[in-house]
């Protein structure tokens, strides 16, 4: 499987997906917070598939009747659950996209059980968390910079290089794909990143496996200005170093722009809280501008690290495996010496932030050793 991702232009285009994905990302919410609350009540969590899809849907025509019955019987006896469903129910029928839906409500079933599964191994071995885990928990919309629904073949429809997908309510977003686009699309995801929204499309295509036929080792040290400095045992190949000074910086850019930001933000919240001021909505609504502007910036951050680390790593590994490597030994001093480190503000800017792990994930596309 392979994806394509597309962004989503033009305003009332826009609209229309991030509309969809936030009356999704309110459904998860209402979602997480009924299964808290029957927690609450009846000590257990519902996370049985077929039921939950059956408490949402009109009628159910699951195998699971009995206990079907037995969970709707324990809302129907709490009136205010009673009515959180019914709420529920009616913002399914808002987003009227039933594969979006039953894919939200999988995920929240993911969430929850990779929840259980972090808080036994916490149990097990504390040491290895930084925090005790938490259960998945509401998120506030109006903060909200990402979210993803995916949608299967019911969703969309394939002609030529262009896609049809139905949102809702007759309303459908039509993406061109690459010219003569010769594969067949498996699904799509429809992701909110920042305030940029994009069309993944997923779909298939064979890739004949690289396996090394070479011999010859390569050893990858993870440094600072000088990133990657690679020492290779092959005759035909000299020792390189690529250079971090570009991203060092960005992330230098991206640290600017944030204090200011947040200094904008401390200003206008002193400001709140001051007595200066009888109606302070105006200070509010520009807060709230500042945040989400916080958010979008650091969306941008994050997009355009990994798009250069990928890169890097991608080309390193194309090069590695062309002049006959097999294996590739990776330092890991710069990762772990990174873990509560405190080298002073300037020096945890410039080190710590760098998302060094990503890039020895996208190197570990090769046959990669921990040295």
């Amino acid at each position: 499987m392979r994806v394509l991702s597309i962004r989503v232009s033009g305003k009332e285009r826009k609209k229309k997906v991030r509309n969809l994905l936030l009356d999704l990302a309110h459904f998860r919410n209402m979602l997480i917070i009924l299964i808290t609350k029957y927690k609450e009540l009846y000590g257990t969590y519902q996370l049985h598939q077929s039921i939950l899809y059956g408490l949402v849907a009109k009628t159910y025509t699951g195998k699971y009747r009995e206990e079907f019955e037995e969970a709707l019987r324990n809302i129907y006896q709490k009136e205010k659950l009673k009515e959180f469903l019914e709420k529920l129910k009616a913002q399914k029928e808002k987003v009227d996209n039933a594969p979006l839906v039953q894919y939200v409500i999988r995920q929240v079933i993911k969430d929850f059980t990779n929840f259980f599964k972090s808080f036994q191994s916490y149990r097990e071995n504390p040491d290895k968390f930084k925090g005790v885990p938490k259960p998945p928990k509401p998120k506030k919309l109006k903060h909200l910079m990402n979210f993803s629904a995916e949608g299967n073949a019911n969703t969309f429809r394939q002609e030529k290089d262009k896609l049809v997908i139905r949102l809702r309510n007759g309303k459908y977003l039509k993406v061109k794909l690459l010219k003569d686009f010769p594969y067949r699309v498996s699904s799509i995801r429809l992701k909110l990143s920042g305030d940029n929204l994009y069309v993944d499309v997923v779909y298939e295509q064979e890739v004949e496996a690289r396996n090394p036929a070479g011999v010859c080792s390569a050893g990858i040290d993870i440094g600072f200005d000088e990133m990657l400095s690679v020492v290779s045992e092959a005759p035909n190949l000299k020792s390189f170093v690529v250079s971090g000074r570009e991203i060092k910086a960005f992330n230098q850019w991206y640290n600017k722009e944030r204090t200011k930001l947040k200094s904008w933000m401390d200003c206008l919240k002193n400001e709140i809280k001051s007595e200066n001021y009888e109606d302070t909505s105006k200070l509010k609504r520009a807060l709230q501008k500042l945040e989400i502007k916080e958010k979008v910036l650091a969306a941008h951050r994050k997009r355009w690290l990994e798009n250069n680390l990928h890169k890097i790593s991608r080309k390193i590994v194309d090069l590695l495996y062309e002049t006959g490597h097999k294996v590739i030994y990776i330092g890991k001093n710069a990762l772990e010496s990174k873990n509560g480190i405190n080298l002073g503000k300037k020096t945890n800017q410039n080190f710590v932030c760098i998302l060094f792990r990503r890039l020895v994930s996208n190197t570990k596309h090769s046959n990669t050793v921990w040295r």
